[in-house]
């Protein structure tokens, strides 16, 4: 039976949960064991390979201060959305839908979902089409029933149609 790799001073992640994870200043090493394998920190899944990261010490928040109004933070990802919110300034925006990200594996969580090529039906004349919509936009277009294919659309940008 394979050993597990004890987590004391480091937390593991699959390359896929790495990304969703990656904050700024947090520093991630390749790791591939051959008999032994690991606990995804953030799908919990076993994998034998992926990379990983010195453990953060959740209860020290001292590191993690807002030089603007004083609060403190658990987390380095926490702090920059703060500051990120108060100035109004946002490193990363969706150019389709114009939202603001702080990080930009976040953005590109976003856009991953957007990728999808999703089967609508036309509020006006019924018809079928294909469509990229970005997730924020999706849900409000569900809440007010506005799919509209491209011949019966005023011109907004909210949906890239897709060629079948």
């Amino acid at each position: 039976m394979a050993e597990h790799i004890a987590t004391e001073k480091f937390s593991y992640f699959c390359e896929a949960c790495a990304s969703e994870y990656n904050e700024p200043g947090r520093q991630f090493s390749p790791v591939h064991f051959r008999k032994c394998y690991f606990h995804c920190q953030g799908c919990r899944r076993m994998y034998s390979e992926g990379v990983r990261t010195p453990k953060i010490n959740l209860t020290d928040t001292s590191s993690h201060l807002c030089d603007e109004c004083g609060n403190r933070y658990q987390r380095m990802s926490d702090l920059l959305h703060h500051i990120c919110k108060n100035s109004g300034q946002w490193p990363f925006r969706c150019a389709f839908c114009q939202t603001d990200f702080d990080v930009y594996s976040v953005l590109e969580v976003h856009m991953r979902r957007r990728d999808y090529v999703l089967r609508l039906f036309c509020r006006n004349c019924s018809a079928p089409f294909l469509g990229k919509i970005c997730p924020g936009v999706y849900d409000q277009l569900i809440i007010t029933d506005e799919f509209y294919c491209e011949s019966c659309s005023n011109g907004s940008r909210n949906i890239e149609y897709v060629s079948s």
